[in-house]
C-alpha cells in the first residue's frame, strides 16, 4: 500500500513538472469576418465583397473603409458615398472609418479633427453612410503610450455622444491594459508564416473574445483548403473576427479572402 501511494504520488509529481496544457476557452461560431476596403468604389471594385455579403447574411462582415488615409475632406465624393450606402444596406455589413494615429506622431487634435469629420456621415442626407465603428490603425504596443490610447479613445468618443465602436489595430500581442479602451483590439496582423510558426509570442486566451487576426500573405491559393482551415482554427479558438489574405494588397480584392468569408456558416454548422 505504501510503494503504491509513493508510485502514485511520484507520477502526480511528474505530470505538475510536465508542460502545461493549453488553455481552452469557448469557441465562437458566430466569427465575423474582416474585410480592409482600401480600394475606390468604381468599375466593379467592390462588387466581390457585395457578393460575399449577399451569400452569407448570417455572417457579420466589418467593413474598413478609407477614404483618404482618413476622412477626406467633407463631404465624400460621390463615388464613395453610393459605394457606402449600398454597404449599409445590407443588414450584415458593419462599416469601419478608417483613421491613422502615424504611431502616436499625430496630435490628439488631429485625431479629435478626423473623427469629428466622420461624425458628419452619421447624419449626411440623401444617402445613409453611417458608421458602426472607427478603426484606429498604427495603434502602440508600449506601455508608455496608455495615456496616449486613452486619450485617442475619449476623442472618439467625444465625436460621437450617441456611441460609436472603437477597433484598435497594433497588429501584435499587446498589455490586456490596452484593451479597456477598445471594443476590438487586432492583435495580429502580419504573414501566414508566421502566424503559423510555433515559436511567436501568442495571443492570450483570455483576449481572444476581444481580439481580431488578420492573416496576411497566405502562399496557397483559394481552393487548397486553407481559408477553410483557418476559419475553423479561428472560430475554435474562440476569437472575436479574422480573415485570411493572398498575396494581394488591400487595394485588390483577394479570392482568399472570399473563400475564407464562404466557409464561416458551413463551420458555424458543427456547432449548431
Amino acid at each position: 500500500m505504501h510503494f503504491k501511494n509513493f508510485v502514485l504520488a511520484a507520477c502526480v509529481a511528474a505530470l505538475a513538472t510536465a508542460a502545461p496544457l493549453k488553455k481552452r476557452v469557448a469557441p465562437n461560431p458566430n466569427l465575423a469576418v474582416d474585410c480592409p476596403l482600401y480600394s475606390w468604389p468604381i468599375d466593379g471594385a467592390w462588387d466581390e465583397v457585395y457578393r460575399a455579403l449577399s451569400n452569407n447574411p448570417t455572417t457579420q462582415f466589418n467593413m474598413i473603409i478609407n477614404p483618404d488615409s482618413g476622412p477626406g475632406s467633407y463631404p465624400p465624393n460621390s463615388d464613395y458615398t453610393r459605394g457606402v450606402a449600398k454597404l449599409n444596406s445590407y443588414s450584415n455589413a458593419h462599416v469601419y472609418g478608417y483613421l491613422r494615429t502615424g504611431f502616436t506622431d499625430r496630435s490628439i487634435s488631429e485625431i479629435e479633427d478626423d473623427a469629428r469629420n466622420y461624425a458628419q456621415w452619421q447624419s449626411h442626407k440623401n444617402e445613409d453612410i453611417h458608421l458602426d465603428g472607427i478603426f484606429v490603425d498604427e495603434a502602440p504596443d508600449s506601455l508608455d503610450k496608455l495615456s496616449y490610447m486613452k486619450d485617442v479613445h475619449d476623442a472618439i468618443h467625444s465625436a460621437f455622444p450617441n456611441g460609436i465602436k472603437i477597433w484598435t489595430n497594433p497588429g501584435a500581442t499587446i498589455p490586456h491594459e490596452f484593451y479597456d479602451y477598445a471594443d476590438t483590439v487586432t492583435a495580429f496582423e502580419t504573414g501566414y508564416n508566421w502566424w503559423v510558426d510555433e515559436s511567436r509570442e501568442a495571443i492570450p486566451w483570455d483576449l481572444h473574445h476581444k481580439s481580431s487576426v488578420m492573416i496576411m500573405r497566405y502562399e496557397g491559393n483559394a481552393n487548397d483548403g486553407g481559408p477553410e482551415r483557418q476559419a475553423r482554427i479561428l472560430m475554435e479558438r474562440g476569437f472575436k473576427s479574422g480573415f485570411l489574405w493572398g498575396q494581394e494588397g488591400y487595394q485588390e480584392f483577394s479570392r482568399v479572402w472570399g473563400k475564407f468569408a464562404d466557409a464561416i456558416k458551413n463551420e458555424a454548422k458543427g456547432y449548431q
